[in-house]
C-alpha cells in the first residue's frame, strides 16, 4: 500500500470511528426506522466488521464478506437512517422493514398479517415486518436465531446475533449439484438483482484492505 493510500485509509478510519462514537451517544429511545431506502456509505463499522469476521467461512460458498454484503444491502450494517451500533452489537433505533401489506413496497405483493407477532420484536401494526439489521421475518429468526455475542440472548436487533442467524440460514440450504455456490443468496431473497447487489458489495469488501475497512 502506498503512503498516499495509507494516509487516505487513516483519514477514513478516523472519520468512521468519529461517526460511530457520535451515533453511539444518541438516545436509544428513538422511533424505529424502516428499510424503504438505503444510504450510500461503503465503510464497515468496526463492530460490524467484528460480527462478520468472527464467522469466518461458516460453510462452503458463505464467508464473512458475503455476510457483510447482505448486511450492507439490508441495512447498511445497522446504520440505515442514522442508526448506530453499541459495543455489544445492539442497533438503535431498531430497524423494521416496510409493512407487508401487499401494496408492492419492497417487492411484496402478498398480504402478511402480523398475527401473533404483533407486540413482538418491535412490530406494532397489523402487518408483518422484517426485523433487525439482517431483516429476518420473525418466524424465520425463531428457526435460525443464534446468540452471536454470547450474552445468553437471541435478538434479531443485535448485529452479532443477526449475522450468526444469517449464517445458519444460508448454511442450512443445499443447492442442486452443479449450482453456483453464490446461488445460496437466493435463499435469502429470491431476486437475481438482489443477488448481484450482494455479490458486488462482497467483492468490494474482499478486495479492500481490512485496515481500511476498520
Amino acid at each position: 500500500m502506498t503512503d498516499k493510500r495509507k494516509a487516505t485509509s487513516r483519514r477514513a478510519l478516523a472519520t468512521v470511528v468519529s461517526l460511530i462514537s457520535l451515533l453511539a451517544a444518541c438516545s436509544n429511545g428513538q422511533t424505529a426506522v424502516t428499510t424503504t431506502t438505503r444510504p450510500p456509505p461503503p465503510e464497515i463499522p468496526t463492530i460490524a466488521l467484528d460480527a462478520y469476521a468472527r464467522l469466518g467461512t461458516p460453510c462452503p460458498g458463505v464467508d464473512w464478506a458475503l455476510l457483510a454484503g447482505i448486511g450492507k444491502v439490508e441495512s447498511d450494517h445497522g446504520r440505515i437512517f442514522g442508526g448506530s451500533l453499541a459495543p455489544d452489537g445492539a442497533v438503535a433505533p431498531i430497524v423494521l422493514g416496510p409493512p407487508l401489506d401487499g401494496t408492492g413496497v419492497g417487492g411484496n405483493t402478498t398480504e402478511m398479517p402480523a398475527g401473533e407477532w404483533t407486540g413482538q420484536y418491535g412490530i406494532e401494526g397489523q402487518w408483518l415486518q422484517a426485523v433487525g439489521p439482517m431483516q429476518f421475518l420473525p418466524n424465520t429468526f425463531e428457526i435460525y436465531g443464534a446468540d452471536g455475542n454470547n450474552d445468553g440472548i437471541q435478538d434479531p436487533h443485535n448485529l452479532y446475533d443477526a449475522v450468526a442467524a444469517a449464517a445458519n440460514l444460508l448454511c442450512s440450504k443445499t443447492l442442486p449439484e452443479g449450482s453456483d455456490p453464490t446461488d445460496v443468496i437466493l435463499a435469502y431473497n429470491q431476486s437475481v438483482e438482489y443477488q448481484q447487489n450482494v455479490l458486488t458489495w462482497a467483492g468490494r469488501y474482499r478486495s479492500g484492505s481490512l485496515e481500511f475497512a476498520r
